[in-house]
């Protein structure tokens, strides 16, 4: 099983992100991407990888999951809404772009994360398991050929200064991922509430 911890995003930021991207890319001519379908747009907290696939299904899913919910019990829901753009690499020719974010409690996704890492560790791939530094990101195109700068600063340009629709975030959800020709599919394994936030 190919699993990760993801936040959704609502069908009316996905909408609109799928307008804003594919009027870019009609007036801006791009090089070639693979454009990630807005269905399958989510940002990623924890990806555990390949997880050991010689037991069953419920043996690995019902103690990962029990392993989450008291990792996101530590947490509060936020709000979120998608801001800005950027590539990775940051500078040179770029093999991915990426939508940001921009949080109510800056930090937030980053301590969520965190403690997401260590409760899955005992399931990730080795890795995996490793820390390092979290970097919230939206991936909408994988370019291969990478990229020119030149390409990629346009693409950038188009994003400046934008701000998304602010939505909740009340939960987490483990997926499964099956790999296929025409595109990952998704498939939600658990979902775990976050604490409401303070009123």
């Amino acid at each position: 099983m190919r699993l990760f911890v993801a936040i959704d995003l609502p069908d009316s930021v996905r909408q609109a992100l799928r307008q804003r991207l594919g009027e870019q890319r009609r007036d801006d001519g791009f090089p070639k991407a693979r454009w990630v379908r807005s269905e399958r747009f989510h940002w990623t907290l924890s990806f555990l990888g390949e997880v050991v696939a010689d037991r069953q299904a419920e043996a690995v899913l019902d103690p990962l999951a029990a392993a989450l919910r008291e990792a996101v019990d530590r947490h509060r829901a936020c709000t979120l809404r998608v801001a800005g753009a950027g590539s990775f690499p940051t500078s040179g020719a770029a093999r991915v772009l990426w939508l940001g974010v921009e949080e109510s409690r800056p930090g937030a996704l980053a301590a969520l994360a965190g403690d997401l890492a260590a409760a899955v560790e005992p399931w990730a791939e080795p890795r995996r398991g490793r820390k390092g530094s979290f970097k919230p990101h939206l991936t909408v195109a994988r370019c291969r050929p990478p990229w020119p700068r030149r390409a990629v600063e346009r693409f950038l340009s188009g994003w400046k200064g934008f701000r998304g629709e602010s939505f909740p975030v009340r939960e987490v959800v483990l997926y499964e991922s099956f790999l296929q020709p025409s595109g990952p599919r998704y498939v939600s394994r658990a979902r775990i509430s976050l604490r409401e936030e303070a009123g």
